[in-house]
């Protein structure tokens, strides 16, 4: 029978190996999954490593009878009254970003992740300065090296040209995806 890649667990699609290897995934990232779950409590229904993901750091998908994000979208602009409900979060443990969350959970990194993820399934994330806010601060802790002592001097100085500069190109990304 078909099945939709968006709605539900494939779990019963996945081998008796990919299942043993699946459980201890899970157990490697527990914490991971517990603390992106408390970070999202208000936005996710759950938190969830996931298997249907090769390249994507996470996705959004619906429980398996509810309707998707893009469906609620077109029932809510035929002026339908349907109940509001939660994605369930799925991380992918191949990913770096995801990897990274195993050292240190980064509430801005979860964040950044679930606003993502709401933006490639053709929504709009609810607070978007909030978003670049969050981007711009990872933007600078990632590409800021520690160990150059001129760095540690200057960067005060090119924080805010940094910031300015992230912030025009986030402007000018969203304005386009937006209106275009």
């Amino acid at each position: 029978s078909l099945k939709s890649i968006a709605k539900g667990d494939l779990e019963d699609l996945d081998s008796k190996e990919d299942k043993k290897k699946k459980e201890k995934t899970v157990k490697d990232f527990e914490s991971v999954i517990t603390k992106a779950q408390e970070i999202l409590s208000n936005q996710v229904k759950e938190v969830k490593v996931s298997s249907r993901l090769s390249e994507s750091p996470s996705c959004l998908v619906a429980d398996e009878n509810e309707l998707g994000g893009n469906m609620e979208r077109i029932m809510k602009s035929l002026g339908q009254d349907i109940p509001d409900t939660k994605p369930i979060l799925e991380i992918n443990p191949d990913h770096p970003l995801v990897i990274k969350l195993k050292t240190k959970v980064d509430e801005d990194l979860v964040k950044v992740l679930f606003d993502q993820d709401v933006i490639s399934e053709g929504g709009q994330i609810k607070e978007p300065a909030e978003f670049v806010k969050r981007m711009n601060t990872l933007c600078l802790l990632y590409t800021y090296d520690a160990a150059d002592e001129e760095d540690r001097v200057d960067l005060g100085r090119r924080r805010t040209t940094t910031h300015t500069n992230i912030t025009l190109f986030f402007f000018f990304f969203f304005f386009f995806l937006f209106f275009f």
